[in-house]
Parts: structure tokens; sequence; C-alpha cells
């Protein structure tokens, strides 16, 4: 069904490291959102303890309304999938360079 995607990459190495690439920096761009709403609702819960205003800590869809947060992780469970995204990212890049190097191709 997909028998032609091994053989984009295989005609042009690049793709393939340039796919693991893009794919790591929007994992990583991925955990550094998840990183920001998690200090966003730290820091509301921690000033809402503060005042002692006796409200449960916030979510993201509580602070933001009206902005679409579904796509950020608010917890290690929600992250697995930008961290595997990464990973992968990374394992494309490593076959990337395998590839062009056992094809002789300088990077």
């Amino acid at each position: 069904m997909i028998d032609w995607l091994p053989a984009i990459f295989l005609e042009r190495p690049r793709r393939l490291l340039e796919t693991g690439r893009l794919f790591a920096y929007l994992g990583g761009l991925w955990c550094m959102a998840g990183i920001a709403g998690a200090f966003a609702t730290r820091v509301i819960g921690l000033a809402q303890h503060t005042a002692r205003a006796g409200v449960p800590s916030p979510r993201l869809v509580n602070l933001y309304p009206d902005l679409p947060t579904w796509w950020v992780p608010e917890s290690w469970f929600g992250a697995l999938p930008a961290i595997a995204l990464v990973v992968f990212g990374l394992w494309l890049v490593a076959v990337g360079n395998k590839l062009l190097r056992f094809l002789g191709e300088a990077q």
C-alpha cells in the first residue's frame, strides 16, 4: 500500500534526514508548549493558594478559554506523544546519517 515510501527516502536520503529533523523540532516545540502551560497553571495556582482563595488548581482551558489548548500536554502522560515524536525524529536523523554514509554522500 505504501511501497513508494522507502523508495522516496532511498532515492534521496536527505529527505529522511530533514524529515527526522522536522519531527524532532516539532516534538520539541510541543514539549516546550507543555512546559509553558505547566508553568502558567502553577503560577496561577500559587497565587490562588497565597490568597487562600480555596479554588482548585486551574487548568489551561480555564485560564485561556478563547484559545485552543487541547494540543498542549498538561501532564507527563499527555507529554508522551511529544516525547515519542522527538525520539522518533532523532532516530530518523540517525538512520538518515547512516544511509548517507553507506551511500557515500557527503553531509
